[in-house]
């Protein structure tokens, strides 16, 4: 299969997969400061989130952006998971100068009140550090 029809074809999966995925979740997102039970993530997200991880680390922020959107529907149950999704995606937005889309992952780990979670979380000091800067540009703005 040529490289095109294959990027064309992962592309149109993971729309499916979000299509799907929204459908399952309802839309639901917990509300802030609600008592959030913990299940089991699933572990096709938990990959996604390492893809994710890995393509932002080695300079790729469309696929980063990519898996990590998918990956984040999977974690609405799951703060520090749903922080560490919507970490790398502010950061990997602000690469790719989408401010509109870095302001709003911020709004929203603001407004779900994540940012608690950032000390259990699985992002890096210097990852969260980044993200701390980057917030108070935002916030600046």
């Amino acid at each position: 299969m040529m490289k095109g029809n294959r990027v064309l074809v992962l592309s149109i999966v993971r729309i499916a997969l979000i299509l799907v995925t929204i459908g399952a979740a309802g839309l639901a997102v917990p509300r802030p400061g609600a008592a959030q039970i913990a299940e089991e993530v699933d572990p096709f997200y938990l990959n996604l989130l390492d893809e994710g991880r890995a393509l932002y680390r080695d300079g790729d922020p469309v696929g980063a952006v990519e898996d990590l959107t998918v990956a984040c529907f999977g974690f609405l149950d799951s703060p520090t998971r749903l922080l560490e999704g919507y970490v790398y995606l502010a950061l990997c937005h602000d690469q790719l100068k989408n401010d509109d889309r870095v302001r709003f992952y911020i709004q929203e780990i603001r407004r779900l009140k994540l940012e608690e979670h950032l000390a259990e979380s699985g992002v890096p000091e210097d990852v969260a550090g980044k993200y701390a800067d980057l917030a108070l540009k935002v916030g600046r703005s």
